[in-house]
């Protein structure tokens, strides 16, 4: 439902969305990200491990009625509106970094500071 609203207030018709919990952005794979969304509704980069990471993403506002229409039928997970989309998946330069938890913040301080 986040993704939907933000997509419905943007005025953008590509938009990056990642989640507050990543810390660190590389400027220069969400520009990479941002060039290979033409022609898709969805990039979705994914790790050596096969794990796809859809907040911190490219989403095109196509994919409003999907996710509109999985919201109607009761979904609430992103990975719903996949098959109804066109959906890119690039393969990720590092690891995205999640905190989570406050022991993850306290770590990722004591590693990178302030």
């Amino acid at each position: 439902m986040g993704i939907a609203s933000a997509l419905g207030f943007s005025e953008n018709e590509v938009n990056f969305v990642t989640a507050c919990d990543i810390p660190d952005i590389e400027v220069s794979f969400v520009r990479r990200m941002l060039v290979e969304a033409e022609g898709f509704d969805i990039v979705i980069p994914v790790d050596k491990d096969g794990r796809s990471e859809p907040l911190f993403a490219v989403y095109n506002k196509s994919v409003l009625g999907p996710i509109n229409e999985v919201l109607r039928k009761g979904g609430r997970k992103i990975s719903d509106v996949f098959s109804r989309c066109r959906v890119k998946y690039v393969e990720l330069e590092g690891d995205i970094v999640n905190l989570n938890t406050k022991a993850e913040y306290e770590e990722y301080l004591e590693k990178y500071g302030d």
